[in-house]
């Protein structure tokens, strides 16, 4: 939100198109009412159909922040890519929890479709079972320029990377796997901002003492 309104500010963008679980809008409203408060913020998740297109052509006529969820997107795609009949393109556009669109499905493809200028994609899971869902976040944020297309990702990073963490393989094998997982870092790391629970509790202080917080020990119950 702070990264959004430095930019409003300096007249760099006009409207940003916001992407979430219907769950999360709140907190987003939420949060930019205690951050951003001057931000015109628009509604296309809830109401009747119309009351939503007419909050879209507002925040695409005036300038805005307007949020949706992933199921309107799909739905609606046609919509949220045009205005008057003509193409519409967001200065920038968010995906919350973007590891959604981690598989190719209709809510990739839809996101796909999104006309932006900038993409940002947030997850605390940009990396569950295969490197495939990594490289289909960055291509969505970079539509296609930074990795290429999967299947020159799949024979230049995923199979060596994937073949050198097997059973009995060989050493020449080990070494080509690390080598290319180090280039491939090296290639998405200036694009990936990271922050472990390590570096952002020592500075969550608590209320009542003033200690720096700290999450409770795991607890693993077995039903």
């Amino acid at each position: 939100i702070v990264f959004l309104s430095s930019l409003f500010d300096a007249n760099k963008i006009k409207t940003a198109l916001i992407v979430a679980p219907n769950t999360l809008l709140a907190n987003w409203a939420r949060e930019f009412k205690k951050w951003y408060p001057s931000i015109e913020l628009f509604n296309y998740h809830e109401g009747t159909q119309k009351n939503r297109f007419i909050q879209l052509a507002a925040c695409q006529r005036n300038g805005g922040v307007l949020f949706t969820t992933y199921g309107l997107l799909n739905n609606h795609i046609n919509h949220l890519m045009t205005y008057r009949n003509e193409k519409f393109i967001w200065d920038v556009c968010i995906l919350d929890e973007a590891h959604i669109i981690k598989n190719p499905n209709k809510t990739s493809h839809a996101a796909g479709q999104i006309p932006s200028k900038f993409n940002l994609a947030i997850s605390g899971t940009p990396l569950q079972n295969k490197l495939a869902e990594l490289w289909a976040i960055f291509n969505w944020v970079f539509k296609g320029q930074l990795l290429g297309g999967y299947v020159d990702f799949k024979t230049n990073f995923e199979n060596p990377i994937t073949n050198a963490r097997g059973k009995c393989k060989g050493e020449d094998v080990k070494l080509l796997g690390t080598k290319v997982a180090h280039n491939l870092r090296a290639l998405y790391e200036p694009y990936f901002l990271r922050r472990t629970k390590d570096e952002v509790l020592p500075m969550c202080k608590s209320p009542t003492s003033g200690k720096s917080a700290q999450l409770p020990p795991k607890s693993d119950i077995i039903v």
